[in-house]
Protein backbone atom coordinates (compact mmCIF):
# COMPACT_ATOMS: atom_id res chain seq x y z
CA UNK A 1 0.00 0.00 0.00
CA UNK A 2 1.28 3.58 -0.98
CA UNK A 3 2.02 6.26 1.89
CA UNK A 4 -0.48 8.05 0.35
CA UNK A 5 -3.17 5.72 -0.54
CA UNK A 6 -5.88 6.66 2.40
CA UNK A 7 -8.17 3.49 3.05
CA UNK A 8 -11.98 4.06 2.79
CA UNK A 9 -11.94 3.44 7.17
CA UNK A 10 -9.87 6.55 7.84
CA UNK A 11 -11.46 8.60 4.91
CA UNK A 12 -14.79 8.05 6.15
CA UNK A 13 -12.91 8.63 10.28
CA UNK A 14 -11.49 12.00 9.08
CA UNK A 15 -15.16 13.48 8.46
CA UNK A 16 -15.86 12.52 12.22
CA UNK A 17 -15.88 15.71 14.66
CA UNK A 18 -12.36 14.78 16.53
CA UNK A 19 -9.56 12.78 14.46
CA UNK A 20 -6.27 12.04 16.50
CA UNK A 21 -3.34 11.26 14.97
CA UNK A 22 -1.54 10.21 13.12
CA UNK A 23 0.39 8.15 16.18
CA UNK A 24 3.42 6.84 14.82
CA UNK A 25 3.53 2.64 15.58
CA UNK A 26 7.41 0.90 15.31
CA UNK A 27 8.19 -2.68 14.93
CA UNK A 28 11.59 -3.43 15.00
CA UNK A 29 12.60 -7.42 14.34
CA UNK A 30 16.02 -7.54 15.68
CA UNK A 31 17.56 -11.43 16.37
CA UNK A 32 16.63 -11.51 19.99
CA UNK A 33 13.08 -10.98 18.87
CA UNK A 34 10.51 -8.21 17.99
CA UNK A 35 10.52 -4.83 19.79
CA UNK A 36 6.79 -3.06 19.20
CA UNK A 37 5.67 0.32 20.11
CA UNK A 38 3.97 3.42 19.67
CA UNK A 39 4.47 7.03 20.73
CA UNK A 40 1.02 7.71 22.66
CA UNK A 41 1.02 6.81 26.44
CA UNK A 42 -1.24 3.59 25.48
CA UNK A 43 -0.98 0.50 25.18
CA UNK A 44 -2.29 -1.04 22.12
CA UNK A 45 -3.37 -4.06 20.45
CA UNK A 46 -3.05 -4.17 16.74
CA UNK A 47 -2.37 -5.71 13.32
CA UNK A 48 0.27 -3.86 10.76
CA UNK A 49 1.91 -6.33 9.22
CA UNK A 50 -0.15 -9.34 8.59
CA UNK A 51 1.30 -10.73 11.84
CA UNK A 52 -1.82 -10.75 13.58
CA UNK A 53 -2.86 -8.83 16.80
CA UNK A 54 0.35 -7.99 18.28
CA UNK A 55 1.01 -5.25 21.71
CA UNK A 56 2.36 -1.93 20.34
CA UNK A 57 4.12 -0.31 24.05
CA UNK A 58 3.04 3.01 24.42
CA UNK A 59 6.21 4.96 25.20
CA UNK A 60 4.69 8.38 24.53
CA UNK A 61 6.05 10.36 27.74
CA UNK A 62 9.44 8.60 27.71
CA UNK A 63 9.76 8.08 23.78
CA UNK A 64 9.79 9.92 20.83
CA UNK A 65 10.51 9.93 16.75
CA UNK A 66 11.39 12.74 14.12
CA UNK A 67 9.24 13.30 11.63
CA UNK A 68 9.08 11.43 8.62
CA UNK A 69 10.23 14.01 5.78
CA UNK A 70 9.23 13.62 2.23
CA UNK A 71 11.03 15.60 -0.73
CA UNK A 72 10.14 16.14 -4.02
CA UNK A 73 13.10 14.70 -5.12
CA UNK A 74 14.36 11.23 -5.24
CA UNK A 75 16.61 10.79 -1.91
CA UNK A 76 17.14 9.12 1.18
CA UNK A 77 15.62 10.73 4.19
CA UNK A 78 16.51 8.91 7.90
CA UNK A 79 14.52 9.26 11.12
CA UNK A 80 15.53 9.24 14.90
CA UNK A 81 13.88 7.64 17.24
CA UNK A 82 14.18 7.84 20.99
CA UNK A 83 13.99 6.29 24.42
CA UNK A 84 14.57 8.42 27.51
CA UNK A 85 14.88 7.14 31.16
CA UNK A 86 16.26 3.79 30.73
CA UNK A 87 17.67 2.11 34.27
CA UNK A 88 21.53 2.26 33.62
CA UNK A 89 21.29 -1.66 34.51
CA UNK A 90 19.68 -2.47 31.29
CA UNK A 91 21.54 -0.18 29.07
CA UNK A 92 24.06 -3.91 28.22
CA UNK A 93 20.69 -4.93 26.84
CA UNK A 94 20.95 -2.69 24.17
CA UNK A 95 24.85 -3.23 23.66
CA UNK A 96 23.95 -6.92 23.30
CA UNK A 97 21.80 -6.06 20.10
CA UNK A 98 23.21 -6.76 16.85
CA UNK A 99 21.16 -3.97 15.57
CA UNK A 100 22.71 -2.65 12.19
CA UNK A 101 20.69 -3.52 9.47
CA UNK A 102 17.60 -4.70 11.29
CA UNK A 103 14.74 -3.68 9.04
CA UNK A 104 12.46 -1.01 10.99
CA UNK A 105 9.10 -0.04 9.81
CA UNK A 106 6.09 3.03 10.98
CA UNK A 107 2.67 3.12 10.07
CA UNK A 108 0.42 6.33 10.39
CA UNK A 109 -2.33 5.45 12.54
CA UNK A 110 -5.31 7.37 13.31
CA UNK A 111 -7.31 7.13 16.47
CA UNK A 112 -11.30 8.14 16.88
CA UNK A 113 -12.75 10.39 19.25
CA UNK A 114 -12.69 7.34 22.22
CA UNK A 115 -8.92 6.32 21.36
CA UNK A 116 -9.82 3.70 19.38
CA UNK A 117 -7.50 2.62 16.16
CA UNK A 118 -9.37 3.39 13.07
CA UNK A 119 -8.33 0.41 11.13
CA UNK A 120 -6.00 0.17 8.07
CA UNK A 121 -3.11 1.93 9.35
CA UNK A 122 -0.53 3.48 6.66
CA UNK A 123 3.14 2.46 5.98
CA UNK A 124 4.22 5.92 6.81
CA UNK A 125 8.45 5.00 6.22
CA UNK A 126 10.05 1.53 6.12
CA UNK A 127 13.84 1.32 6.49
CA UNK A 128 17.56 -0.06 8.19
CA UNK A 129 18.85 0.89 11.60
CA UNK A 130 22.44 2.58 10.69
CA UNK A 131 23.44 3.49 14.15
CA UNK A 132 22.82 3.46 17.66
CA UNK A 133 24.20 6.09 20.36
CA UNK A 134 23.49 5.76 24.15
CA UNK A 135 23.87 8.35 26.66
CA UNK A 136 24.32 7.54 29.84
CA UNK A 137 23.73 9.29 33.25
CA UNK A 138 21.55 8.61 36.59
CA UNK A 139 19.16 7.07 33.84
CA UNK A 140 20.04 5.77 30.02
CA UNK A 141 18.61 7.65 26.35
CA UNK A 142 19.06 4.93 23.41
CA UNK A 143 18.74 6.97 20.42
CA UNK A 144 18.26 4.67 16.91
CA UNK A 145 19.08 6.48 13.60
CA UNK A 146 17.21 4.55 10.77
CA UNK A 147 17.90 4.83 7.00
CA UNK A 148 16.18 4.47 4.20
CA UNK A 149 16.65 1.66 1.81
CA UNK A 150 17.06 4.50 -1.00
CA UNK A 151 20.83 5.02 1.49
CA UNK A 152 22.21 1.76 -0.17
CA UNK A 153 21.49 2.48 -3.56
CA UNK A 154 24.12 5.16 -3.26
CA UNK A 155 26.50 2.63 -1.16
CA UNK A 156 29.37 1.55 -3.71
CA UNK A 157 28.50 -1.97 -4.14
CA UNK A 158 32.03 -3.50 -3.94
CA UNK A 159 31.21 -7.03 -5.47
CA UNK A 160 34.37 -8.74 -7.74
CA UNK A 161 33.86 -11.36 -10.52
CA UNK A 162 36.26 -13.60 -8.81
CA UNK A 163 35.32 -17.27 -7.49
CA UNK A 164 36.70 -16.09 -4.14
CA UNK A 165 33.45 -13.39 -3.72
CA UNK A 166 31.24 -15.89 -4.92
CA UNK A 167 31.94 -18.74 -2.59
CA UNK A 168 31.33 -16.01 -0.05
CA UNK A 169 27.75 -15.56 -1.66
CA UNK A 170 27.22 -19.18 -3.04
CA UNK A 171 29.35 -21.47 -1.28
CA UNK A 172 30.06 -24.43 -3.76
CA UNK A 173 29.17 -22.67 -6.80
CA UNK A 174 31.76 -23.31 -9.68
CA UNK A 175 30.24 -20.74 -11.83
CA UNK A 176 33.68 -18.02 -11.68
CA UNK A 177 36.24 -20.89 -10.94
CA UNK A 178 38.41 -20.15 -14.46
CA UNK A 179 37.49 -16.65 -14.17
CA UNK A 180 41.83 -15.98 -13.69
CA UNK A 181 42.24 -17.64 -17.27
CA UNK A 182 39.63 -15.10 -18.48
CA UNK A 183 42.33 -12.42 -18.72
CA UNK A 184 45.54 -14.07 -20.07
CA UNK A 185 46.99 -13.12 -23.22
CA UNK A 186 46.92 -15.02 -26.53
CA UNK A 187 49.14 -14.68 -29.38
CA UNK A 188 47.67 -15.59 -33.16
CA UNK A 189 50.17 -17.19 -35.41
CA UNK A 190 53.62 -17.23 -33.73
CA UNK A 191 55.13 -15.79 -31.23
CA UNK A 192 57.00 -12.50 -32.62
CA UNK A 193 55.04 -11.74 -35.83
CA UNK A 194 55.02 -8.24 -37.17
Amino acid sequence: MSPRTLTAAVETASLAAVVRGPVAFVKIAFDTGTLRFNASDRNYNISVDGDGSQQYLGVGRIGGISQVAETSELQATGLTMTLRGIPSENVALALAEDFQGRICRVWAVYLDVDFQVILDPLLAYEGFIDKMDIALGETAQVSVQVEHEFTRWESANIRRYTNEDQQLLFPGDRGLEFMPNAEKEFFWGFKGAI
